[in-house]
């Protein structure tokens, strides 16, 4: 998930020293795009290896002393090349220094994009003691064993060393027993340039980047064809060093490389009564005799039957043509098993099924796509991981800069808070939305149009999060962009007031809420929906998730939906406190409408979906670094005029 890049001499060749130091840098500047939240780099020369490491973005980081030397003994070719990362944090603060990249273990260097999962095993196996929070000292700890088992050639080492990993994981190692760089990946995400004209070969997680290095160098791409690593398979570039190089860590040397202190929060001390208060009232609710919809939700009314107005309108038969999709596919279907399609990856279940759906059964070859906007949570992150490593697919990570996007969602929850409203809610989660403005942008940069969407399954649409804002029919969730003009326009209306009502919603958030705006609403929407075409079964797609994957559920609720998202669970807590229903009901109430659960079957798994999850609403308070606690929230929502 992360990016990692580098620069290498080659083979007996006398190398540009000035375009290797220029070439290595756009390198990094543009794997910036991948994570901000640490970075490093590494460089090896006769003597040994040397590296800097900090929590800052590598534009920030190459402004220091030390990485300048490190371009500088580049550019006059006293070094063999370059390593370096940009920190997407998934494993281990980047406030602890141990836990950035470059990872050091057992005489071994390694920047790593990707993430391995179940370590604890790898480490018992072999008998050794972690000493970061990283995953990747897990793949370090492997290769270091294989090595030393035969050291005749570290790339079998480092292929052998791959395959008894689990999850995603791109990797270049440096160090003892390396005699130069080894490459590595096991989901396809990492490409390498040989540049003869310079005497260098350079690597990089996404072929664009290099391609847009070699743009910005002035070099023509056609003339010097990227190639993707075969999955599984390990590249070894010779020409290291001493064979047991030295390692240092130059990120003390100057002042201005320190990586700053963590930032500290306010003591959370949970007081679960408050939290808790009035909660089981909802269980009182009326509710439709057909569905499960209470009479909080809005614009809803009953017949004399009990029956609820949403189950009384014209019904919408939810068709499904695979045939005809099927059929569509194949216009798209590469013959040489080449990319065809990307797909977007959110870490969610139904992104990661329609992933293995797209991979396994419908024959197709897709590049996964994902645009972490910091409340992805690592959870998600990991089961990414063990998707794209088990089906062996190329992950394109956008990363914003997810400290500014926290500071976005801090100010706007502070904002609410002063004056809570149900239909400002959506504000919060306005940071993810640009996921489509980039998502046109990896269409453009790979050259494939063809994007399946595979979020947002039928059963999906709440219809409540628009209708506090004043829109109560036609206007469906699943689709954001299916909203009509009018629509849009009321909604604009009732944002306007309420920003008036509520002046701390004039913040430095607005410029990223207006673009967030922008590309749900009026962006084209040229998207193909894979559940609008695919049967959806939440009991097949959760079998073959867990028996398949292996994938990861959360500790703190019985539901698989939405444990990916670090938002839900704080928003779900405002709905069922002040409305007596949440995301769930909607989603139960559906199912059941379609005929393919029993009410009773939806009343009680609500029960339990609807339960406050403390954890994830101290996790999601502390990482956008909230000045309200818990308990301050519990106390303004407990405040609000309750709707039941």
């Amino acid at each position: 998930m992360c990016g990692i890049t580098g620069v290498w001499k080659n083979d007996g060749g006398d190398m540009d020293g000035r375009f290797a130091s220029r070439f290595a840098e756009t390198l990094l500047r543009i794997s910036r795009r991948r994570g901000s939240e640490s970075s490093g780099l590494a460089v090896e020369d006769e003597a040994g290896i040397r590296f800097i490491k900090a929590a800052r973005p590598i534009d920030r980081l190459l402004r220091t002393d030390v990485p300048r030397g490190f371009l500088r003994d580049l550019s006059i070719q006293a070094v063999h090349g370059l390593v370096g990362h940009s920190r997407l944090v998934t494993n281990g603060s980047q406030f602890r220094h141990v836990n950035n990249q470059p990872a050091v273990f057992h005489d071994l260097l390694s920047v790593h994009n990707g993430i391995v999962v179940e370590t604890d095993k790898i480490f018992d196996e072999l008998g050794e003691t972690p000493q970061s929070d990283l995953d990747t000292e897990a793949f370090l700890a492997v290769f270091r064993n294989e090595l030393d088992r035969n050291s005749e050639d570290p790339a079998r080492a480092c292929e052998r060393a791959l395959a008894r990993l689990k999850g995603a994981g791109s990797f270049a190692c440096l160090g003892r027993g390396c005699d130069g760089l080894v490459l590595a990946s096991n989901n396809g995400s990492l490409f390498t340039v040989e540049i003869p004209s310079a005497g260098l070969r350079a690597f990089a997680s996404e072929r664009f980047i290099i391609e847009e290095a070699m743009r910005r160098s002035g070099i023509d791409a056609a003339d010097y064809p990227v190639n993707q690593l075969a999955l599984g398979r390990a590249l070894w570039w010779r020409g290291g060093g001493k064979s047991s190089p030295d390692i240092n860590d130059l990120s003390r040397v100057s002042d201005r490389s320190r990586t700053p202190s963590p930032p500290a929060h306010l003591r959370r001390d949970v007081d679960e009564a408050a939290l808790y208060r009035g909660l089981d009232d909802a269980h009182g609710l009326k509710r439709c005799s057909r569905c499960i919809l209470p009479e909080t939700f809005p614009g809803i009314d009953f017949d004399a039957d009990g029956v609820c107005s949403i189950c009384r309108e014209p019904e919408q038969p939810m068709e499904i043509d695979s045939e005809a999709f099927e059929s569509g596919l194949a216009k798209h279907r590469s013959s040489n098993g080449k990319a065809d399609c990307l797909v977007g990856l959110s870490g969610g279940r139904d992104s990661c099924y329609g992933l293995h759906v797209l991979k396994k059964e419908l024959g197709m070859n897709p590049i996964a796509y994902t645009y972490d906007w910091g409340m992805v949570t690592d959870l998600a992150r990991r089961n990414i991981s063990r998707m794209c490593g088990e089906l062996g697919i190329e992950h394109i990570v956008i990363s914003a800069n997810i400290r500014k996007k926290r500071e976005n969602i801090r100010r706007n929850v502070e904002a609410w808070l002063r004056r809570p409203d149900l239909g400002m809610i959506p504000l919060f989660m306005a940071g993810d939305k640009q996921f489509y403005w980039f998502a046109d942008q990896v269409r453009r940069q790979t050259g494939i149009d063809y994007f399946v969407f595979c979020a947002g399954n039928r059963y999906e649409e709440t219809r409540f999060k628009t209708a506090y804002a004043g829109i109560r029919r036609g206007a469906t969730a699943s689709i954001l962009k299916s909203l009509p003009a009018s629509s849009i326009l009321s909604m604009l209306g009732y944002y306007g007031r309420q920003f008036i009502l509520n002046p701390a919603y004039f913040n430095r958030s607005i410029p990223d809420t207006a673009f967030a705006f922008y590309a749900s609403y009026l962006m084209p929407d040229n998207y193909e929906y894979l559940f609008h075409h695919y049967r959806w079964d939440e009991d097949e797609v959760e079998s073959v998730l867990f028996q398949q994957y292996d994938w990861e559920r959360a500790s703190d609720t019985p539901t698989t939906w939405r444990i990916g998202d670090g938002t839900a669970a704080f928003y779900n807590y405002i709905y069922y406190a002040v409305a007596g229903f949440t995301e769930f009901d909607t989603f139960r109430a559906n199912q059941v409408r379609a005929g393919v659960m029993d009410r009773s079957d939806a009343i009680s798994k609500v029960r339990a979906e609807n339960g406050p999850r403390v954890e994830s609403i101290l996790w999601y308070l502390e990482t956008i670094g909230t000045r309200a606690s818990l308990n301050d929230v519990v106390r303004t929502v407990q405040g609000m005029t309750r709707l039941f």
